[in-house]
């Protein structure tokens, strides 16, 4: 930003909105003695505070869910967007992510609410949710298009909200029908669209990719839930029939040899010869691995083959914790937080970055492509789940499993908003004892469960209880 000065006192306010960590103010071709009175910047987000944050003896842990959290809070203005620099753009997939980060640290659900709507809205021009709104881009991408009926479900089982559900149920539809307009003759998804996941050198290059395959099989196991929550129950009944055939055709894919689904159906009808993680973590979500393949999902997850591509991203990150969590692996997921976002603090950064550090998908010369990234906002959800064992169970937060998962950890607190109130967790080892102090409101139900990692210690347990918002 350039500002040409006058003689006498000068007053200025950019109308362009910047972001960064530093400022740098230089003056050039001055004739005489300048004074400086004020420089000063004007944050503006949306109106969101964490009232509950996350804390425990282990400052990096602590850091990074702090450091989340600042991530969180500068990508969210009347929508979600992305990032608040290079490109400050409500992307449907990211928006997925965020929302199940804020509706947890903030109990803000109209921002989720107003990005589905948006989405929604792209369905008057194009056959599936556009991957970025309100946009002049032709451009689809529709692992955000499923993330979209994904975000669907999701956001009515936290906030229960019924009226929004039966709104935006023709949208949900709509997607669906239009997803499988590019059904082809073998049963799969396919189409020459963007077909992104993530950053990694996956080979997803072609018109039919198995992650797209996977996440419209995720989408209509979430449509399906939605049908029955509306009572519609013919179109509950042609959804369960498109989801058994896609499961059908998806499990065909799977090459028993290499203990994986391919990357991609190549031009030649044949498996692509790449394998990636991703689609492991995706398939153990949408229901598309059967009881005899688990264990090679998990090793897929923890310990993947050296060819096997790996996740490069915390966005993707997000499935394979997700995945992780199914197969409880709540040791592995801390110890990824730790590996990956670590460093970042380490570094200095005081929010959290696109890509993993020095990623091979960063720019030359930089750690990451982005500083400020709400997509990698995981260990907000990740560290409240399995830290503090806060996990939701009913539709509108009225009920709740709580079973902190110990790890290495002395002590840790912090809490979780609902619609109905906060539901808190304070928990802490002395000697040989276990004390764990929950705070919830009265409408809500709690249902303590022990875990292996209390097992050395006696339990001491208070509830107490608190009015409900």
């Amino acid at each position: 930003m350039r500002y040409r000065t006058h003689a006498g006192i000068n007053r200025y306010c950019s109308l362009k909105r910047r972001a960064g960590r530093y400022l740098f103010v230089s003056f050039q071709a001055s004739t005489a003695p300048i004074k400086v009175h004020r420089i000063s910047l004007i944050e503006s987000t949306a109106a969101v505070e964490a009232l509950h944050p996350f804390q425990c003896n282990d400052d990096d842990l602590t850091e990074i869910w702090l450091a989340s959290e600042r991530t969180l809070k500068l990508c969210m203005e009347d929508i979600f967007t992305d990032c608040p620099l290079y490109e400050q753009t409500l992307w449907i997939g990211d928006a997925r992510n965020q929302a199940l980060y804020a509706a947890q640290v903030y109990g803000n659900y109209s921002i989720s609410e107003r990005s589905l709507e948006l989405g929604a809205q792209s369905l008057e021009r194009f056959p599936i949710v556009g991957c970025q709104v309100p946009s002049t881009w032709d451009c689809l991408l529709p692992a955000w298009s499923f993330l979209w009926g994904i975000h669907i479900w999701e956001h009515y089982f936290t906030t229960g909200d019924h009226t929004f559900l039966e709104r935006i149920w023709p949208a949900v539809i709509k997607n669906i029908e239009g997803a499988f307009r590019y059904v082809d003759e073998s049963g799969l998804f396919s189409g020459q669209f963007w077909n992104l996941l993530e950053w990694a050198p996956m080979d997803q290059e072609h018109a039919t990719v198995c992650h797209n395959n996977l996440l419209l099989l995720a989408a209509l196991k979430s449509a399906i839930s939605c049908a029955e929550v509306l009572g519609k129950t013919q179109q509950q009944k042609e959804l369960e029939k498109r989801h058994h055939s896609l499961r059908v055709t998806i499990l065909q894919m799977w090459d028993d040899e290499k203990g994986s689904y391919p990357d991609a159906r190549l031009e030649n009808g044949l498996p692509s010869p790449s394998m990636s993680q991703h689609n492991s973590a995706l398939a153990l979500i949408a229901g598309a691995v059967p009881d005899a393949r688990i264990e090679r999902i998990r090793k897929n997850l923890l310990s993947p083959p050296a060819e096997m591509v790996q996740i490069h991203s915390p966005f993707a990150a997000q499935f394979l914790f997700e995945a992780l969590l199914q197969l409880d692996e709540k040791e592995a997921i801390i110890n990824s937080i730790r590996k990956h976002y670590q460093p970042m603090i380490a570094a200095g950064a005081t929010t959290v970055w696109e890509t993993y550090p020095n990623s091979t998908c960063s720019p030359p010369g930089f750690p990451t492509r982005s500083h400020c990234h709400a997509w990698s906002c995981g260990p907000l959800q990740f560290m409240n789940l399995i830290l503090l064992g806060i996990e939701q169970t009913a539709p509108g937060g009225t009920a709740f499993r709580i079973s902190p998962w110990l790890s290495d950890l002395k002590h840790a607190s912090g809490g979780q908003t609902t619609p109905l109130g906060a539901v808190q967790v304070e928990w802490k080892i002395q000697k040989q004892q276990l004390f764990v102090k929950i705070t919830a409101p009265d409408a809500v139900q709690i249902n303590f469960c022990a875990n292996a990692s209390h097992s050395p210690y006696t339990l001491q347990l208070e509830i107490v209880r608190s009015n409900s918002c």
